[in-house]
């Protein structure tokens, strides 16, 4: 009788930014998922790029199947335009996860900051664990900055994204103070 080799473990990964972006975390992201792949099944779901309309929606590259879902592309520098970005990306990913092959784990980063809701959504439609690697602290750091000062709009993001940190199975920070930040 043929001995079969186990299935390589699936891991899912969510996040608007990945190669060819120039964003710290498409670069970070890239170079994690890349390195994952000699172990894993890694596919990522991402949004189109401002100025790479043309890249394909789906492509594997260096390991890694990459599928790009509708999303608006504006030039981020208006809040109008970027909250566009970030509500087609979230729409277009959480219906791309919720139909995707089962994963073994849902991973995502914290771009845009509301993207943890939907890679727990997708973990727990699986029953598989949610691990959330944070690059920053939001909505804090979009307050101290001036960006975002609306208080019913920092509320409802603080809860928005404290209830997937708690719910997450791992989180990954990228530093000892950030994760006292985190705790706290």
């Amino acid at each position: 009788m043929p001995v079969t080799a186990p299935r390589r473990k699936r891991l899912l990964v969510i996040n608007q930014y990945y190669w060819p972006g120039v964003e710290a975390t498409a670069h970070l992201l890239t170079d994690l998922c890349e390195g994952l792949a000699g172990t894993f099944d890694v596919r990522v779901v991402t949004g189109v790029l401002n100025e790479h309309e043309d890249e394909p929606r789906s492509i594997t590259r260096n390991g890694v199947e990459i599928h790009r879902v509708l999303s608006t592309s504006f030039d981020r520098t208006g809040l109008a335009a970027r909250a566009s970005n970030y509500f087609t990306y979230l729409g277009s990913s959480l219906m791309s996860g919720l139909l995707a092959e089962r994963p073994d784990v849902v991973l995502c980063m914290t771009d845009p900051p509301m993207v943890g809701s939907v890679g727990l959504a997708v973990a727990k439609r699986f029953g598989t664990p949610l691990v959330v690697v944070c690059q920053d602290v939001f909505p804090e750091t979009a307050v101290k900055l001036g960006r975002l000062t609306n208080p019913f709009a920092v509320g409802t993001l603080g809860r928005i994204v404290g209830s997937y940190l708690r719910r997450a199975d791992c989180i990954v920070s990228i530093g000892e103070t950030m994760s006292e930040r985190l705790v706290a």
